[in-house]
């Protein structure tokens, strides 16, 4: 949960943008915080995977 506080995929007014977009690039479609967590975990997505979704974001202002 601390990675998508970071990641600023909770708590922020842009969260749920961010995890649109993100479960767009990840392809495992988008969630609220608790679903998008779970989705996270039950489809195996690494580190890397997670870091390079996150630079990628960061590279294009999400």
């Amino acid at each position: 949960m601390s990675d998508l506080l970071k990641a600023k995929m909770v708590g922020d007014v842009s969260a749920a943008k961010r995890r649109e977009k993100a479960g767009a690039l990840l392809h495992i479609g988008y969630g609220n915080a608790k679903t998008f967590l779970k989705k996270l975990n039950h489809f195996s997505i690494s580190r890397e995977e997670w870091d390079k979704v996150i630079a990628a974001m960061e590279e294009i202002h999400v």
